[in-house]
């Protein structure tokens, strides 16, 4: 198995409910990893511990990707890490947490004019502004991310 493919990987086994085994996974590719390969695994590890309840774990593992990330210049990277801490705080209960940490990947990916990530990121921003009850916020970024993900579909 490549460290490359080690989120695919822990995916699989989280859908097929093999939690721990998802989580012995990226853990053992995290600890003989470094460079790309490491903050990828602790992509992986911060998905894995998610199902598993382990919120603060998976905060813990998106934060120490994202300094990875941006370590290695790769802004890409650092966004991806902070949907995943976002998505760790919305499950742990914290939306307002998660909005700040959704606005900068949002601001970040405007600049890259990286549309699929922005469009994550409005996503989760419109979920959390919902539930803080900020409700035209929440569907102005939802209606936002809904008109990309659709430009972005082949039509046919």
């Amino acid at each position: 198995m490549s460290d490359d493919d080690i989120d695919a990987q822990c995916q699989r086994l989280i859908q097929q409910g093999r939690i721990d085994g998802a989580i012995a996974l990226a853990q053992a590719a995290q600890q003989r990893a470094e460079g790309l390969p490491h903050a990828r695994a602790l992509l992986a590890l911060a998905s894995a511990y998610l199902p598993a309840g382990r919120h603060a774990d998976a905060l813990r593992a998106a934060l120490a990707a994202d300094a990875q990330y941006r370590e290695l210049g790769d802004e890409a990277g650092s966004g991806e890490a902070l949907l995943r801490a976002a998505s760790s705080l919305r499950a742990a209960g914290d939306q307002a947490a998660a909005v700040e940490l959704l606005e900068r990947v949002e601001q970040q990916a405007r600049l890259r004019d990286d549309e699929g990530q922005l469009a994550q990121a409005l996503r989760q921003i419109g979920i959390c502004s919902s539930l803080l009850g900020r409700h035209q916020h929440a569907l102005s970024c939802l209606t936002e991310a809904e008109a990309m993900c659709a430009a972005r579909e082949p039509h046919g």
